[in-house]
């Protein structure tokens, strides 16, 4: 994930902010939480669900919580993604071009 902290805007630095994400599912249950200081206006956070062990064709939300710790601004932001199986191709081709997949 992506993030850009305007700080011309109002009187904050950097230090002012916190960043909390979360992955968790409908029944509200915290897979992963990752919390971070700021230290640049532009940033990035990454997060590697391969090692969360979560449900294969399952919905998840990823809730990101943009906090300014000087005047207690609150931002939320969530994106919904579903995990769903990885599967392993095959590709093949025969004498005429064609490409069988799987075979």
């Amino acid at each position: 994930m992506v993030y850009q902290i305007d700080t011309d805007k109002g009187n904050y630095s950097l230090s002012d902010w916190n960043l909390t994400t979360r992955i968790k599912d409908d029944n509200l249950i915290i897979y992963e939480t990752i919390n971070d200081y700021i230290n640049s206006s532009f940033f990035t956070v990454p997060i590697n669900i391969e090692k969360l062990n979560l449900k294969n064709n399952h919905f998840y939300k990823i809730e990101v919580i943009l906090n300014n710790l000087k005047d207690d601004i609150i931002n939320i932001n969530s994106y919904t993604f579903k995990k769903i199986k990885k599967v392993d191709r095959k590709v093949t081709f025969d004498e005429y071009g064609r490409m069988f997949l799987n075979k």
